[in-house]
């Protein structure tokens, strides 16, 4: 927490919005008012509205609508992104990227184990900190990459036999006495996401890599069941999962690579690469600015 901004905190809220409105720059000016004052016009209404909604959201403090889960689980996702892709796409897996290439100063393709790909953009969407070791890098870009902080986490999935009153809500909710989990009742957004009358929740920790994985499970599923009495009666499913959820953690000194990179045609996406949001939020929002910085450099 003492490497967490504030920012991120009100962002996380939704105290603090990064969307403007699409329409505020439009030419709605009357025939003899000027472009600066109608803009000047504009910007002071928006200001406005701005101070209002968020003195609202802080009174109020509803920000479940700021949360959501794809209907059918996050493979429902995955369906649609390989729907979108044309006939003539090949996806190829199980094949692990050794080196990206490059001639000329300017990426050219990369090598697998076995094979070599050649193309005029590479985009690269694994861990930024791990990019140096795949193609060579000015060193003060290096040395950006390597101030990017990393979380691990274990999440626990608890399958309940009935809905409890305790995860009677949409959105997540942070429990802090005696130790600190994020708790999610993702079946509350699709019960199709667990069986008829019965909730799936997630709950998730911050653990020290360096920790005995083995003892934070048990350390953390102690710590659900003081939390929540009686929880253990209706407990009839339990899936462990370890991972680094984002690429990036967002603290004060930490680092995002944005979507270029300083070798040409080589691009950059992926939760390390935009601080807006989490999640696949966060992946989708790095992916837009992906797109744009390839339109404005001619790519597209």
């Amino acid at each position: 927490m003492k490497e967490t901004s504030v920012n991120r905190v009100l962002y996380g809220s939704s105290f603090v919005r990064d969307s403007v409105s699409e329409d505020i720059f439009e030419d709605e000016r009357q025939p003899d008012t000027s472009y600066t004052s109608m803009i000047t016009d504009r910007i002071s209404k928006y200001q406005l509205m701005t101070r209002l909604s968020k003195l609202s959201r802080l009174a109020t403090n509803k920000v479940a609508y700021a949360q959501a889960y794809p209907r059918g689980g996050l493979k429902s996702f995955l369906n649609a992104v390989l729907y979108s892709m044309p006939e003539n796409v090949t996806i190829k897996t199980s094949s692990n990227v050794k080196k990206i290439l490059k001639e000329d100063g300017k990426a050219t393709g990369v090598a697998t184990d076995n094979d070599s790909y050649t193309s005029d953009i590479v985009v690269y969407t694994g861990f930024m900190k791990s990019l140096p070791e795949l193609i060579g890098l000015p060193h003060d870009f290096t040395e950006k990459l390597s101030r990017i902080e990393q979380t691990l986490s274990l999440t626990i999935w608890l399958g309940l036999s009935e809905k409890m009153k305790e995860f009677d809500y949409t959105g997540s909710e942070v429990w802090f006495k005696d130790g600190a989990y994020w708790a999610m009742p993702i079946s509350n957004y699709d019960a199709c996401i667990a069986p008829k009358g019965k909730q799936l929740v997630g709950f998730t920790f911050v653990i020290g890599d360096k920790n005995n994985i083995e003892g934070e499970k048990k350390r953390a599923l102690d710590l659900i069941l003081r939390a929540v009495p009686g929880i253990e009666k209706r407990i009839e499913m339990t899936h462990y999962q370890v991972t680094i959820p984002e690429k990036a953690a967002v603290t004060i000194n930490g680092y995002f690579a944005g979507p270029r990179s300083p070798v040409p045609n080589l691009y950059l996406a992926g939760t390390d690469t935009d601080n807006r949001s989490m999640g696949v939020t966060r992946a989708g929002y790095s992916v837009l600015e992906l797109l744009k910085a390839m339109k404005e450099d001619k790519k597209l």
